[in-house]
């Protein structure tokens, strides 16, 4: 087991990196499981982590002989760990408008729609699913009347 050291930076836009501090620490079985495992613990991350507008946070991976922490083995923003079909839910519910596939959900450049499965999953182009290019997507729930991320 290799224990991996962990430090999250919060980083505002316009000013630069606001804080740092040590975090739980990763464990993995062998190097070669890092990268999968550090995408994996943003993202566990990522879900008690509320930004705010115009910042990001930076998790840094660190061996455990880098006593001074001066040279991460990676780094993984939390805007980058968090599936798009979660951070177009998001702006859903914090949407006020009358049309929400337009202004929310097609309309963004954060979280790009992946057309060949769109067309593929909706061939009636009913717009009541949609498949982003992570992979990720949401459906509207009919009985609910909410846009629910899929599985």
């Amino acid at each position: 087991m290799i224990k991996i050291t962990v430090t999250g930076s919060q980083w505002i836009d316009g000013s630069g990196w606001d804080y740092t501090e040590d975090l739980d620490p990763l464990v993995i079985e062998t190097m070669d499981d890092l990268k999968e495992a550090a995408q994996l613990y943003a993202a566990e991350f990522a879900k008690g982590y509320t930004s705010s507008a115009g910042s990001d946070y930076e998790l840094r991976f660190y061996s455990p002989e880098d006593e001074y922490l001066d040279s991460p083995l990676c780094k993984v923003w939390l805007s980058d760990a968090i599936p798009m079909a979660e951070r177009c839910l998001k702006a859903l519910r914090e949407y006020d408008g009358g049309n929400e596939w337009g202004d929310i959900i097609s309309g963004s450049d954060e979280w790009p729609l992946d057309e060949a499965a769109m067309q593929e999953a909706d061939p009636a182009v009913e717009s009541d699913i949609a498949i982003f290019t992570d992979g990720s997507r949401i459906a509207w729930h009919a009985i609910k009347h909410e846009w629910v991320v899929m599985p």
